[in-house]
């Protein structure tokens, strides 16, 4: 019977798994958005580029009921799964169909694909990416069903800057797979606007980190035994890095501050 339950699960969109058991269990997906269960009670828009199937703003709001997000994702394919995101979120949640870059143009998204799925959590704008030793053993793994073959398939996405929304983001989470300096630059204004609260998946950050620390921004990790944030540096070995601009709204440094702090 387990063979049998195992060979139809077989049968459902991985990524319809995906969402299925982000709903069953009370975790985050990722322990570092545990951190977002600090910033209840504190009203503001929460900005997800690299949103997928929705599975950051699932995360938040399992640990958070205050912030609201929009979600921006490149990958067409993904508009039916944030659309029933919007459905079980009508008051705090919408999605847009792009990504994030330093232009506003139509180019092409690299999404790593076996003959069963798309690996689209790894898809990227920047080719170069899957050059790289680590990525490619991750995609392997991946498609350890395939005999860990794998491919792409290539589609033209829309990107725009975030600077040409004209939001007022309290937060913005990045997940873009190589693509983040690309990203940071389209948003120049807005950080300078408004300085918010950062949160980055860790890809070149001998990139990100000084082009950030050029505009007053300082890093840190989630501990989670602690419940804290500690400082890192560019060599920093963790997978998201949370980064603190000084003229952060009061309201985030009164619950962050006291994380990031010495004892």
């Amino acid at each position: 019977m387990s063979n049998l339950i195992h060979q139809l699960s077989r049968l459902i969109p991985s990524t319809l798994r995906d969402i299925l058991a982000l709903k069953r269990w009370g975790e985050p997906h990722e322990k570092d958005f545990k951190l977002f269960a600090r910033l209840n009670r504190i009203n503001g828009l929460l900005v997800d580029i690299g949103a997928n199937w929705g599975q950051s703003a699932q995360s938040i709001f399992k640990v958070n009921q205050s912030l609201k997000v929009l979600s921006l994702e490149p990958n067409t394919h993904m508009g039916w799964y944030l659309f029933l995101m919007f459905l079980q979120h009508p008051f705090r949640f919408r999605y847009k169909l792009a990504g994030i870059g330093d232009m506003n143009d139509t180019i092409t998204l690299n999404i790593p694909q076996t003959k069963r799925r798309d690996l689209s959590t790894n898809a990227s704008f920047e080719p170069g990416e899957f050059e790289k030793g680590y990525v490619q053993d991750r995609l392997r793994e991946y498609s350890a069903e395939n005999q860990g073959e794998y491919s792409f398939q290539r589609r033209k996405a829309k990107v725009i800057t975030l600077d040409s929304l004209a939001l007022a983001p309290l937060v913005i989470k990045i997940d873009v797979e190589g693509w983040e300096i690309k990203a940071l630059m389209g948003m120049e204004n807005t950080l300078k606007k408004y300085h918010p609260l950062l949160m980055i998946e860790l890809n070149n950050q001998e990139a990100i980190f000084p082009w950030l620390e050029e505009r007053g921004y300082q890093f840190y990790r989630y501990i989670e035994e602690t419940q804290r944030l500690e400082p890192i540096d560019i060599y920093a070995g963790c997978l998201n890095a949370f980064c603190l601009h000084p003229e952060t709204p009061a309201a985030l440094h009164e619950c962050l501050a006291p994380m990031s702090s010495a004892e």
